[in-house]
């Protein structure tokens, strides 16, 4: 069995490489982008990017916005032994990305840094309480940095890119009242906190 996923693997991996060649030249006067971050989308975060290529395709830069769906109130999560229970409320954000191409134009192996600003809402309740606090936080700063591949399918209009790096959580999840967003474990949100941060970009080249 592990033969055969090995195998598999490696016939997905030669087909998006033949795809990725035979793409290229059709790909080559294609300049901008439009795209979204299928992973965020499925986890409630609908979001929409524009890219554009520049520096002879070498180069890439990207703005990104996006809105996180409000969670249902049965969603709502313990803190741990903060004494509080937490609902998610939704929220709005924008990202800025560079993005610098490895070996080849427009495509392959690349690195990234990018900036996110969000403007988080989320609820707290007091353990053994009926009563729901709203919080709007001011917006958060986090920056990452990620390494990923593109590639560019069927003449160079469609692509998919996956991504892997790190992001550092800036700015505090915190209401007026001095209440903090803690995950179930009781980790608290934010506070210059790292952590993995990946994504599948699909989208199509114009």
């Amino acid at each position: 069995m592990r033969f055969l996923k090995h195998v598999l693997c490696l016939c997905l991996l030669i087909c998006f490489v033949t795809a990725d060649l035979s793409a290229q030249k059709s790909f080559a006067k294609k300049k901008s982008s439009v795209l979204t971050n299928a992973i965020w989308d499925a986890n409630g975060i609908l979001n929409l990017s524009v890219a554009r290529r520049f520096n002879d395709a070498k180069s890439e830069f990207q703005i990104n916005v996006g809105v996180a769906l409000a969670d249902d109130i049965s969603e709502a999560w313990d803190g741990g032994d903060s004494g509080y229970s937490y609902l998610w409320d939704g929220g709005a954000g924008l990202i800025l990305t560079y993005r610098r191409y490895i070996l080849r134009k427009g495509r392959g192996l690349f690195v990234q840094a990018q900036t996110k600003f969000f403007a988080p809402d989320w609820s707290y309740q007091e353990n053994g309480s009926t009563e729901w606090t709203a919080v709007d936080n001011d917006i958060l700063f986090n920056p990452a940095a990620h390494v990923g591949f593109k590639w560019n399918i069927g003449k160079g209009r469609v692509f998919i890119t996956p991504f892997l790096g790190v992001n550092i959580n800036l700015g505090d999840f915190e209401s007026e009242s001095g209440v903090v967003l803690r995950s179930e474990d009781g980790e608290v949100f934010g506070g210059g906190a790292t952590s993995p941060d990946f994504g599948l970009n699909i989208g199509l080249n114009f």
